[in-house]
């Protein structure tokens, strides 16, 4: 009987764990147990989506390279199909230290590009990781710096249309490129602030918004320039100017001891005392250099000429023709001292002054000819209320100043003689 009873209770203990045990997932109370109570599963499976983004990533981490992604547009927000652009890396000093970022030098050798399509797109595939700078191609730049890392998506650059001369630099007496040096200049579109780049391997490439100024007047043309002040170590500094034409070509005349020492006086006999430029020139070879000429007390001027045949002209400042007894040939050997007499026509002077002027550059114009020869022909930017003319030879003048217009803003005709001078007012 009692073993009966043991087997029963056996029976009974086997089925109550054969039984359903109820929901895990609730207390005796029917509500869920706290999140700290749930141990998720030890290898619980990645959704598709993940898996995939978790082992690009994987991949990109691992890749030499990566992606950057973006669009150009021009300024009006017009798509710019076929653009090249360059990735400038911060390793390229000249580009990415230049102060003007729109005014690189010569070009980026080496650097990666690539091509905007139909809709404005372009990618960089493949670039190293570090920062770039954007750079555009030849007769573009850019609005704003463009900055980005080597995985950058969503890029944004708006470029537009630039004036892209290029201006070699060389050494007067070796014709040599010079290879490194700097290159100042003021462009009138822009802020007034004056700009500095840097030129490498004897050259230069200038990308200015726009395009240079042309100014007409009646059937006339006068196409500005863009004067570019060069300066290298050993070498004294020089200044280009650069047309419309593609490009411009500057010598820079090595620092020596002055060879040549200039004796200039007016056909009176009295000495000339203004301050002034020599230029030194090759008519065979194209070369010329303006010189600084260092003017003593008694009104001679030490100039440091190199050797060789030059043609040496001499220009007093702001001086507004020449004759061509201004300029002599001369031959300068290694070491040799020479004096040279030059005899100057003291002619007239002509001031113009603008009454009112609102501090914007002006440009004025003076022809003029005497017996059917032309004597100038010349363009000058003034930045200054007042302009004082010297020396200029006896004849007839025409000064005009120049507007956007189809006529002349002012004019005024002008005989000088020996000794005159004319006072040009203009309201």
């Amino acid at each position: 009987m009692r073993r009966a009873a043991l087997v029963a209770i056996a029976l009974v203990v086997a089925l109550l764990f054969l039984l359903p045990r109820g929901d895990p997932g609730r207390s005796a109370r029917g509500d869920p147990p706290d999140a700290a109570e749930i141990e998720p599963p030890r290898s619980a499976p990645v959704p598709a989506a993940e898996s995939e983004t978790a082992a690009l990533a994987e991949e990109r981490d691992a890749a030499p390279g990566s992606l950057a992604i973006g669009h150009v547009t021009d300024e009006t927000g017009k798509p710019l199909a076929g653009l090249l652009l360059l990735a400038i890396s911060r390793e390229n000093l000249a580009l990415w230290d230049a102060e003007d970022p729109s005014t690189p030098p010569w070009e980026a050798p080496g650097a990666p590009s690539t091509h905007s399509d139909a809709a404005g797109a372009f990618a960089f595939r493949d670039l190293p990781r570090g920062e770039y700078k954007l750079g555009t191609d030849e007769g573009w730049v850019l609005e704003r710096p463009v900055v980005f890392t080597a995985d950058t998506t969503g890029l944004e650059a708006i470029a537009t249309r630039a004036w892209c001369p290029k201006v070699q630099v060389s050494d007067l007496a070796t014709s040599l490129p010079i290879p490194r040096f700097l290159v100042r200049y003021r462009w009138p579109p822009d802020a007034p602030e004056e700009r500095t780049g840097t030129g490498t391997d004897g050259a230069f490439r200038v990308r200015l918004r726009g395009a240079l100024p042309r100014i007409r007047a009646g059937s006339a043309s006068v196409v500005g320039s863009l004067d570019l002040k060069l300066e290298a170590e050993g070498y004294h500094a020089g200044v280009v100017h650069v047309h419309d034409a593609p490009r411009a070509y500057a010598w820079l005349a090595p620092r020596i001891e002055p060879l040549v020492t200039l004796r200039v006086q007016f056909e009176d006999g009295a000495r000339c005392e203004d301050e002034a430029s020599v230029w030194l020139r090759s008519r065979d070879q194209g070369r010329y250099a303006t010189l600084p000429a260092v003017r003593d007390s008694g009104g001679l001027y030490r100039v440091a000429a190199s050797p060789g045949s030059w043609f040496l002209e001499f220009q007093p400042v702001h001086a507004v023709a020449f004759r061509d007894s201004r300029a002599t040939k001369v031959e300068i050997a290694a070491g040799e001292q020479r004096e040279i007499f030059l005899e100057l026509e003291r002619g007239g002077e002509v001031v113009v002054r603008r009454r009112g002027w609102d501090g914007r550059p002006w440009l004025l114009v003076a022809s003029g000819s005497r017996g059917g020869i032309m004597l100038t022909n010349a363009s000058m930017t003034v930045e200054t209320a007042e302009l004082v003319l010297r020396h200029i030879e006896p004849g007839e003048y025409l000064f005009r100043i120049l507007g956007t217009g189809p006529e002349p803003v002012w004019s005024r005709t002008v005989e000088v003689t020996t000794g005159s001078r004319h006072e040009l007012t203009i309201e």
